[in-house]
């Protein structure tokens, strides 16, 4: 017996609706607006370097929307970051600019987006400058930060494992619950209550 023919639905091309930026406070982003910019909504400022002289400044990027570090000084100024550099070849889509939106402006009083070299010539005159480190932002985020190493999910070991089972149990041993791995939602989504502008 030949196997049954399958036939696909014809195809119907039309025009595709023009992609707007949505509201950085919209609950529903458009999923097909993609762009290397933020939503223009959003209140996004150029590098100043008038905002960091003398101060001790903490960078917030995409890839760093934890809880802040504890042991940030009480005037720590703490600045989100959107480098231009990365978004021209990496575009998002508005459902990640929205997420990271949202999350970035519960961390920082302010958001800068600019050219690495634009956001170096800013933090010039800052006391200090820290962030935690990422791949996705080394080739730039190095040169402008003294980088802390990503939180580590799980411990480092050197012992050898034949296979990601042995090493799942190992590293999970003490964990009863997929939750615990998660620091505690307070932790992630405290407001910046004690840090000034």
């Amino acid at each position: 017996i030949p196997p049954p023919t399958i036939t696909p639905p014809p195809v119907v091309a039309s025009a595709p609706a023009p992609a707007t930026a949505p509201s950085v406070e919209s609950a529903v982003p458009d999923a097909s607006f993609s762009d290397a910019t933020p939503p223009p909504a959003w209140p996004l400022e150029p590098p100043d370097a008038s905002h960091v002289q003398g101060r001790d400044v903490w960078l917030v990027h995409p890839w760093a929307l934890g809880a802040l570090p504890a042991e940030l000084p009480a005037n720590t100024l703490v600045i989100g970051l959107l480098l231009e550099d990365f978004h021209a070849a990496w575009p998002w889509s508005a459902v990640r600019w929205h997420f990271v939106g949202t999350r970035m402006r519960s961390l920082a009083p302010l958001t800068w987006h600019g050219t690495a070299a634009a956001v170096a010539l800013a933090l010039r005159g800052a006391r200090s400058v820290r962030s935690v480190a990422q791949p996705h932002l080394a080739p730039w985020l190095e040169t402008l930060a003294e980088c802390e190493p990503e939180p580590l999910l799980f411990p480092v070991t050197t012992r050898r494992f034949d296979g990601f089972s042995s090493w799942w149990r190992h590293v999970t041993r003490h964990v009863e619950r997929a939750a615990e791995l998660l620091p505690p939602q307070d932790d992630l989504f405290q407001p910046l209550a004690r840090l000034a502008l």
